[in-house]
């Protein structure tokens, strides 16, 4: 397993090779660092607006709570000094907190320029000078194909990238990345049939290379021709944490049990804080009232609510892989009934593999087709990954 992997700043990425010099710039969107920092800036004036003495005057109002001239309001519940400060100063950090990484982060970029022999990438990194590098393409391995779990606040979504790879990964240098699976072996077997090398994939058991020819194959084909093995025992033990359940059209493959990780322990942290916050302003519902608003009032209540429900259903979503004669379907089911499907035809299959996220040290089952991937299996062993696998390889090549 690669201990480290090149840091790509880009969500939405491509650089288009027929046309030489192909070029492209790799760094974070412009878009979401513009509203970033505008939204940090807004929270950062307001909290400095705030702690302007004519805004508050002797009352000790503040523009949050501005209790003081509320009709019904005793000026003794106006907020004191060191609670209307504590509030401006949280702002302002919150603020300065959501500029810096996002300033920070646009800093960075890599250029990247293809000829016909040869990559030249200038690099910029958020702190030092630019550093511009030339290699020769007969240096690099393969055309590598990886995904990466990326965080997007309580949100994970997988990236998926291809990249030109080099044994020193400081200069192995996207090609494609995406937020959405379509296409993306397509593009994987292009890129490498027009740089002329192997297709190079991150399995649990290492780097392998792959003959771009192969590429279109399905799992059936592949294990005729010996190229994949199917290793599964029947006699095998179904391991702990996942079973399967027979029927007359169909198999079906889930865990047995909530896997618990940092992740979930975030999420767990999060609904707690909205809760807390939910009862508070449930025991403070008149003053609050008085203060805000029947409509503000009934506005945050929905979004408490919202902010509680949410990251419950993300929190206890649930997988499961249905086999049946003629297709694979990857199921996301959520509570209250929402379920997400990918449908994978059994001859369109190419791959099954035991992928790995190096970011947060997570294997898990990628099943793909040329159009299609599904995932199965995050935060499950990998011995169990393994027999998933060796499993599924077993019906798909019958």
């Amino acid at each position: 397993m690669l201990e480290t992997l090149p840091e790509h700043y880009s969500h939405n990425y491509q650089i288009d090779i027929d046309q030489k010099p192909a070029k492209a710039s790799d760094r974070i969107s412009p878009f979401i660092c513009f509203y970033g920092i505008v939204f940090g800036l807004i929270l950062v004036l307001l909290g400095l607006f705030d702690q302007i003495p004519e805004i508050h005057g002797t009352n000790n109002t503040s523009i949050f709570m501005d209790a003081g001239v509320v009709s019904g309001v005793p000026e003794a519940q106006s907020v004191p000094n060191y609670s209307r400060d504590f509030f401006d100063f949280f702002f302002i950090f919150i603020g300065i907190v959501v500029i810096l990484p996002l300033a920070i982060a646009h800093l960075r970029y890599k250029k990247i320029i293809i000829n016909e022999d040869s990559v030249f990438i200038i690099k910029r990194r958020a702190r030092g000078r630019k550093e511009k590098t030339s290699i020769d393409l007969s240096e690099y391995e393969g055309v590598r194909l990886r995904t990466e779990i990326s965080q997007y606040g309580l949100l994970q979504k997988i990236k998926h990238i291809i990249e030109l790879a080099h044994k020193n990964e400081e200069y192995t240098i996207p090609l494609y990345i995406t937020t959405k699976a379509k296409d993306i072996r397509n593009k994987w077997e292009e890129y490498a049939k027009k740089l002329n090398l192997p297709a190079v994939v991150i399995t649990h058991m290492g780097i392998e290379k792959r003959a771009v020819k192969d590429l279109d194959k399905s799992i059936g084909e592949l294990v005729r021709e010996k190229k994949i093995k199917d290793n599964y025992n029947a006699d095998k033990t179904v391991p702990e944490g996942i079973t399967y359940i027979k029927q007359s059209d169909k198999l079906i493959v889930k865990p047995t049990k909530i896997y618990w990780d940092l992740y979930s322990f975030l999420i767990s942290v999060f609904i707690f804080l909205v809760l807390l916050l939910t009862i508070t302003s449930v025991a403070f519902h008149s003053y609050i009232k008085s203060v805000a608003g029947m409509t503000w009032l009934v506005n945050g209540y929905m979004i408490e609510i919202l902010a509680i429900i949410i990251p419950l259903m993300m929190l206890f979503k649930r997988q499961k892989l249905v086999i049946k004669l003629d297709k694979v379907v990857a199921i996301d089911k959520w509570p209250l009934g929402l379920e997400g499907k990918v449908k994978l035809p059994k001859e369109h299959i190419e791959a099954v593999d035991i992928v790995y996220d190096h970011k947060k040290e997570q294997p898990y089952i990628s099943i793909s087709s040329d159009d299609k991937a599904a995932h199965f299996g995050k935060k499950l062993p990998i011995e169990t990954l393994q027999w998933v696998r060796e499993f599924l390889i077993h019906y798909l090549a019958r």
